[in-house]
């Protein structure tokens, strides 16, 4: 464990970072919260899109990066720099980071916290501020509303998703529509350590293509799942339904993969010291109450073609050590293959999502 150190510029202890800039957020703003390494092809769309969303202010964590990323976020205006403390890695204490920050800079307040390569939507996203939202949610009583994330593609293979500019939608402008995604309750050992959300999104492209979800056997899963398993499913259930929930999460066990790769994150919160996010912020150590609305992340993850799932692989700092993208690099015949299926959609706004946003 490290030693609990005064960052000179701030005056806060900071256990696991260092700040690398002097310019603080005002505690008023909501806070955008992100760790970056190596992503300096998408940083200037990133940045773009919450600055769209009316975010001002950044705090935001360079991971060791050598291609220009920690220079290029130096230069811009409302973003807080930190970069971990020798002996802290990713792999260890990426949640920790993500903590240690908002314990110290959104305690009680709103804040978000995607990754880079995510895109936040939400109904009516381009005519209305986040702020906007935020006061909608303190109207309902929120403290958290369930984002979905949908990976994003074009109609090439994914070893060849290569981004050269020019907006990441004009890039990878389809999905896999609601059609392909639905909802189950989290594991129950999951869920003692993490209990919000209480209802995980599963599916999509990456699900689709490489972790083998070959469809619901017999008439009776298949049931639970059409009425229970649904993207309607309530994120705040009672008990009778939380009930039904188990229930059809254990009858579609058996087609399902062993560790399924949940879509599910919390990306706007209302953040309390003291909590936890699992890893990525798909789930928290809070009890927290969801709305029930919903919004999305448009996912870019392939952007770099081949030999930027190689890069992660070999980096192993993901979830897994990394294995999910080796299991993706060991299915050649899918990666140099078109994405295109039934379930595919081109994004065109909001209400081209349908049903994965509510």
């Amino acid at each position: 464990m490290f030693s609990r150190i005064q960052s000179d510029l701030t005056g806060m202890s900071f256990e696991y970072l260092k700040c690398l800039s002097p310019d603080l957020p005002p505690p008023q703003d909501l806070a955008c919260v992100a760790l970056a390494h190596n992503e300096l092809d998408i940083l200037p769309d990133f940045l773009a899109h919450y600055r769209g969303l009316g975010v001002r202010r950044f705090l935001m964590v360079d991971d060791r990066s050598d291609d220009g990323t920690r220079e290029f976020l130096l230069e811009q205006n409302g973003v807080t720099l930190f970069c971990p403390r020798d002996g802290s890695t990713y792999a260890a204490h990426k949640k920790q980071w993500r903590c240690e920050l908002l314990d110290h800079f959104a305690n009680g307040r709103w804040c978000i916290a995607p990754d880079i390569d995510e895109h936040f939507v939400y109904r009516c996203s381009s005519a209305s501020a986040l702020a906007d939202l935020v006061d909608t949610l303190d109207a309902e009583g929120a403290e958290a509303l369930h984002c979905t994330m949908v990976d994003m593609y074009a109609d090439l293979p994914l070893s060849e998703h290569e981004y050269r500019g020019g907006g990441l939608l004009e890039a990878f402008p389809l999905f896999d529509g609601p059609d392909s995604y639905f909802m189950l309750p989290a594991a129950s050992r999951f869920r003692r350590k993490y209990p919000t959300p209480f209802m995980m999104a599963y599916g999509g492209m990456r699900d689709r293509l490489f972790f083998g979800r070959h469809g619901i056997a017999g008439r009776f899963p298949r049931l639970l799942m059409e009425r229970f398993g649904g993207l309607n499913a309530p994120f705040n259930p009672g008990p009778a339904r939380r009930v039904l929930a188990r229930v059809t999460r254990r009858a579609a066990r058996a087609h399902l993969p062993r560790d399924p790769f949940t879509c599910t994150k919390l990306a706007l919160i209302k953040w309390r010291k003291g909590m936890t996010f699992s890893g990525g912020s798909h789930a928290v150590t809070g009890r927290l109450k969801l709305s029930e609305r919903s919004a999305v992340l448009l996912h870019f993850k392939f952007t770099r073609g081949e030999a930027g799932l190689e890069y992660i692989a070999k980096r192993g700092q993901h979830a897994g050590g990394g294995r999910y993208y080796r299991k993706i690099l060991e299915n050649q015949d899918i990666l140099t293959a078109s994405p295109i299926s039934a379930h595919t959609r081109r994004f065109t706004g909001a209400d081209s999502l349908g049903m994965l946003l509510r």
